[in-house]
């Protein structure tokens, strides 16, 4: 994912060595899918016409957490917030084409509160629940957009 929000999404076919399309021999496990060089550039729809809205100078005062923890977020919005939500995102593993185990939470959290400077600053807690250890990305979400992505690591 770049920086504004799109994501560049390449690749193609199953086979070792690029296979061109006037080399593909369907008879052929290892050339009957030819080569894709295209790449598509995606923005999410949340972000179309709004990558100028994300929270910027996202801080947290801890980045490895354990469940029960409580921590700030110290964000700055574009604009005076109607809703903020945090929210932490693992990306699960891939094996097989498939993709499995991702998670997503919304952390609870005690509203936000003006901190100076046009910061905010919201008291969250990484919930009792069974997440499992690793890493996660955390995000402030303002008004339905996201901050960009902050690394963080669950122990238990």
């Amino acid at each position: 994912m770049l920086l504004d929000g799109t994501v560049l999404v390449a690749g193609s076919n199953p086979n070792d060595t690029p296979v061109d399309y006037d080399k593909v021999d369907p008879n052929n496990q290892y050339t009957a899918f030819p080569t894709e060089y295209r790449i598509e550039i995606w923005t999410p729809p949340y972000l179309i016409g709004k990558d100028h809205m994300r929270p910027t100078h996202i801080t947290l005062s801890r980045r490895t957490f354990v469940p029960g923890v409580v921590f700030n977020v110290k964000f700055r919005p574009v604009k005076d917030p109607r809703s903020v939500d945090i929210v932490l995102y693992h990306g699960g593993f891939v094996t097989h084409a498939l993709h499995m185990g991702q998670k997503m939470v919304f952390l609870p959290n005690q509203g936000w509160e003006e901190i100076g400077g046009g910061f905010k600053r919201v008291i969250a807690s990484i919930p009792r629940l069974a997440l499992a250890p690793g890493p996660y990305v955390l995000y402030a979400v303002v008004d339905g957009v996201p901050s960009i992505g902050q690394s963080v690591l669950i122990e238990t």
